[in-house]
């Protein structure tokens, strides 16, 4: 009984005639239930989704991204922020626009998010040769340099943010939902 209690999301244990059931935020609680009680205490208890739900509700992804960033950390830290939206789904990284171009040759990710000053290829650079061999690739400038916009938007670049703004911002650019226009 204790399994199935378990795949419910509710740790119950027998100890001695009575039941420890265990709910966060309040810790074990003691109490002294018949079986058809703690079977509807159980049942009613908000369930956890499972490792199958998640991965099916990730199936249902609608944003496939590509961060390109010279830096590990911005790469992680982007990773980071991707992973808490269910319709946004990083399937690469790459440290140049060298790279990057290499990658989008084998996977065509919906957008590209792009540093302006890497090693090798320029963010800028790469960003045009993206929009010329594959204009449906959205590709998002995320660079610390304001002055270089108008130069990323005439490269081609969907959207030019800096580095600190919002991650709102951020996710709607990937998602092509901002009202702004360039």
């Amino acid at each position: 009984m204790e399994a199935d209690l378990q795949t419910v999301g509710v740790a119950v244990q027998l100890v001695s005639l009575k039941y420890a059931i265990y709910q966060p935020g309040d810790g074990f609680g003691m109490a002294t239930l018949d079986k058809m009680t703690l079977k509807a205490a159980v049942l009613a208890y908000p369930r956890q989704t499972s490792l199958f739900e998640r991965l099916v509700e990730r199936s249902a992804i609608l944003h496939k991204v590509l961060i390109t960033d010279d830096r590990l950390a911005s790469r992680k830290g982007l990773r980071a922020l991707m992973l808490t939206q269910p319709d946004i789904q990083v399937i690469g990284e790459a440290a140049n626009g060298e790279k990057a171009i290499q990658f989008i040759k084998n996977n065509k990710p919906d957008v590209v998010i792009m540093d302006a000053f890497m090693p090798v290829m320029n963010g800028l650079e790469a960003t045009k040769l993206i929009k010329s061999k594959w204009k449906g690739i959205r590709v998002v400038i995320l660079t610390l340099h304001n002055d270089i916009r108008e130069e990323a938007l005439a490269a081609g670049a969907d959207a030019f943010l800096v580095k600190g703004c919002s991650p709102d911002d951020l996710i709607k650019e990937i998602r092509n939902e901002r009202r702004e226009t360039r």
